[in-house]
């Protein structure tokens, strides 16, 4: 009788813990559930020839791999399924060797759609910036290599007047320096939206 109840306090412990995502790989072994997706993601990377194992060649960085790990729930908040990505740590990138610094030849309208609406509504000229001087923006996109966030910089002027100033390290992490341009800009378009309903009361 004693061996029932250890096996249906296993089943419950083992039917609870698969609720809960591991937080590293050797958690993640500890359970049957999480394995299977884990071989699931590399059966599919294989499948789809993602990439070929090779021999490292000298002085060549090896790609750092993590595993994420999701419980996808229903609707009705039971378990779907448990998914495990492997992704590559893109913070090890270095400038110069990995990466180069570009900018987008054109901006997308939807971005910039309310600074449009506001300077039309305001009668206002609107002028586009050349490449040659974008870096008179004063930001830093995605420029910690740690956290992958953004120092930023943007002044809002009324007419011919500084009305409002702000330097600060964005909140949100950002993939890629065009991602992080787009957090900026709706941190902006924020302020504005906040500075005309002030001015309109």
């Amino acid at each position: 009788m004693l061996q029932l109840h250890e096996q249906a306090l296993l089943c419950y412990y083992d039917a609870f813990l698969t609720f809960v995502e591991p937080k590293t790989y050797k958690d993640a072994l500890t359970q049957s559930c999480w394995i299977k997706a884990m071989q699931e993601e590399l059966n599919e990377l294989k499948r789809l020839e993602v990439w070929e194992l090779v021999p490292q060649p000298d002085k060549v960085m090896v790609i750092t791999l993590k595993w994420i790990y999701k419980v996808k729930l229903d609707e009705l908040g039971g378990i779907l399924k448990n998914k495990a990505r492997l992704v590559s740590c893109g913070y090890r990138q270095e400038e110069g060797i990995e990466f180069e610094e570009s900018f987008a030849p054109v901006a997308r309208l939807e971005a910039i759609r309310i600074f449009l609406a506001y300077a039309v509504h305001m009668n206002m000229v609107v002028y586009q910036m050349d490449v040659k001087t974008a870096f008179l923006n004063d930001a830093d996109h995605a420029g910690c290599q740690d956290t992958r966030r953004s120092t930023s910089g943007s002044l809002q002027f009324l007419g011919d007047r500084l009305i409002s100033w702000l330097s600060k390290r964005q909140k949100s992490d950002a993939i890629s320096s065009t991602e992080a341009e787009y957090i900026a800009l709706s941190g902006c378009c924020a302020q504005i939206l906040w500075m005309r309903s002030q001015l309109t009361d």
